[in-house]
């Protein structure tokens, strides 16, 4: 048995997929998640459709070039080249030119809700309420084991030593995350009139793709 090297390894697919005169310039369309931009001006995001995905790097002097750039949930036409990033043994493609071809489905589904809402007057000013500037008691509504947690009580203890901050545990990912959160925000609003008054409630989590924060996009 020949027993290859990681990198023996991922040099020869790299080979066999840029030797393919097909993946040298093609066009696909899908639906970009999961964007960034470095703090050297590359974009990295994730072209996808209902059944596969393939991540994608658009260097910084092809971003300079585009006269529109994609958001996350948009549906596009990536033009460029498919290689193989070899530090993550993974198919890249490397984009050099990107179309917005419309709207993926969930973006469409947030676009939608936002506008019955906002018909709604739901997001109008007046509704509003003061946040005050030296709360006694915090309320979080967050996952019990995230990272999320950590910062927030780190960012708290930091800004406003000694403040009283009371957890109520929620699942801020999947189908059931909305109700979840739900649940959290009235156990909170029960002891309103109770000795464990809240001034202030912070809802959130950390960071994610546009899927994994879809459940805060909810109604």
């Amino acid at each position: 048995m020949n027993i290859w090297s990681i990198r023996q390894l991922t040099e020869h697919v790299k080979t066999l997929v840029e030797s393919d005169f097909r993946l040298a310039g093609l066009a696909v369309r899908g639906e970009v998640s999961n964007l960034s931009r470095s703090v050297n001006g590359h974009l990295h995001f994730t072209i996808k459709d209902e059944s596969a995905q393939i991540a994608a790097i658009m260097f910084r002097s092809q971003v300079e070039r585009c006269r529109v750039l994609p958001q996350n949930g948009a549906q596009v036409i990536a033009i460029g080249k498919v290689g193989v990033y070899e530090q993550r043994g993974q198919l890249q493609m490397t984009v050099s030119e990107i179309r917005v071809d419309g709207v993926g489905e969930l973006h469409a589904a947030f676009l939608g809700l936002r506008e019955k809402l906002s018909a709604e007057g739901l997001f109008e000013a007046s509704r509003k309420r003061a946040i005050p500037s030296f709360p006694q008691r915090i309320g979080l509504v967050t996952s019990e084991r995230g990272a999320a947690l950590r910062d927030m009580l780190t960012t708290i203890q930091r800004r406003h030593p000694g403040v009283s901050v009371l957890l109520s545990p929620a699942v801020v990912q999947g189908a059931e995350s909305p109700e979840s959160l739900c649940r959290a925000l009235r156990r909170l609003w029960m002891l309103q009139s109770g000795a464990f008054n809240v001034d202030v409630i912070v809802l959130g989590r950390g960071g994610g793709s546009f899927e994994e924060r879809n459940a805060f996009n909810h109604e």
